[in-house]
């Protein structure tokens, strides 16, 4: 299981990348709260997951938060993702008959080879399997987890990925780690649990300038579905059933880009006010 810790001016963060088919190890450290990947899941879903099983049991035991920030994609962005997947799966499998056609003959075509072995990239890429399926253990490098998530973002279709992780990127820095930390009396550790293409979230915790970018640039009403302000959090009994789902309607918090946004009003205003009062007659 890859992971990788790191602090921001908030919050210790685990960031641990699995497969969604596969139980996740528990985190080597212990937290005071986790954040799961939902996307179209509703939380009975979530809370049922085999990737989620070790890790929720460890978060009951240890009475830790577990919290939802993730949202659905819109149909538009849902399609984007579903052609990605069908053209890495179109390559990928191109890939294999190539390769299979080169060692099945007794003089292998080296072209056909390279080729074989170049259409499929894309599809190891997006498994993330040089981390992933490779490298069990934490990753100490931050530049080898950085080139991973330059790596699998465009795969997953334009923006999808990046929009994702910037969503769940500003509830965790704006909203969770400060409500964590007031409550604690201290700087809280959050583990986070996705799937393994992921690895952009990171980039983003650490940076809230990007983030700030990023929120400018994209509408995230065209990408995600539904109420994507909002956050769930899991109330789970001593078997990890869940009693209640509490709903945080607005966890998205803009302050930085609110503040940009109200100075740049005050500034057009006041540019206004001076070139009418100074107008030439």
């Amino acid at each position: 299981m890859a992971h990788i810790s790191f602090e921001t001016p908030n919050a210790k963060y685990i960031l641990l990348l699995s497969a969604h088919c596969q139980t996740t190890e528990e985190s080597p450290s212990n937290f005071d709260a986790i954040i799961l990947e939902s996307g179209s899941l509703a939380p009975e879903e979530v809370a049922k997951s085999i990737q989620y099983t070790k890790l929720i049991n460890q978060a009951v035991k240890n009475n830790s938060q577990i919290w939802l920030t993730d949202a659905d994609l819109s149909k538009l962005a849902y399609a984007r993702t579903l052609l990605g997947a069908v053209a890495t799966a179109g390559s990928a499998a191109e890939g294999v008959v190539l390769l299979q056609n080169s060692l099945s003959k007794d003089k292998m075509s080296r072209r056909k080879f390279l080729m074989g072995i170049g259409l499929l990239l894309p599809y190891f890429a997006l498994q993330s399997s040089i981390f992933h399926n490779l490298h069990k253990g934490e990753i100490k490098h931050e530049k080898f987890w950085d080139a991973n998530a330059e790596i699998t973002a465009p795969l997953l279709g334009k923006g999808i990925a990046v929009i994702r992780n910037l969503l769940t990127a500003e509830k965790c820095e704006s909203f969770i780690a400060p409500s964590l930390r007031q409550t604690l009396g201290k700087k809280p550790t959050i583990a986070m649990v996705w799937g393994s293409a992921h690895f952009g979230i990171m980039g983003l915790l650490k940076n809230p300038k990007r983030r700030q970018t990023l929120l400018k640039k994209y509408d995230l009403s065209k990408y995600l579905s539904g109420d994507y302000r909002a956050s769930q959090r899991l109330i789970l009994d001593a078997k990890g059933q869940i009693k209640k789902v509490q709903t945080f309607k607005d966890t998205l918090k803009q302050k930085e880009q609110e503040a940009i946004k109200t100075q740049q009003e005050a500034q057009l205003s006041r540019r206004r006010f001076l070139s009418g009062k100074f107008k030439r007659v």
